[in-house]
């Protein structure tokens, strides 16, 4: 059976090429809304991080906060296991020595629809 990148799934046209005040990484990130009710136009916010090495090779985590009512965004990718934690003035990123993308890739999904 052939494994598929989950890396290789991801579009090109979500690329998040930095965020502000974001410090230099060899990594990729993705980031898009992703409809789930066009009647009603509720979406899901994802933002995907790239393993920082060999991302092809390494598993993909979940990461759903609890709640409901917390974002997966905000709080795990921001302020718990993401590549970056804000800066103590708040005008930018550093790197988190502890990030979990140091062993797989990362995907935060801000759920249920509305937040975020």
């Amino acid at each position: 059976m052939a494994r598929e990148s989950s890396v290789a799934r991801v579009s090109e046209e979500d690329l998040v090429v930095r965020l502000p005040g974001q410090p230099k990484v060899l990594f990729r990130q993705y980031a898009v809304y992703v409809d789930v009710d066009s009647e009603t136009g509720r979406s899901l916010f994802y933002y995907f991080v790239e393993a920082d090495s060999q991302p092809e090779t390494k598993p993909l985590t979940l990461w759903l906060n609890g709640g409901p009512g917390c974002s997966s965004v905000g709080g795990g990718a921001f302020t718990e296991l993401g590549p970056f934690y804000p800066t103590g003035d708040g005008h930018g990123l550093r790197i988190n020595s502890m990030s979990w993308n140091k062993a797989s890739n990362l995907l935060f999904v801000d759920s249920p629809a509305g937040v975020g």
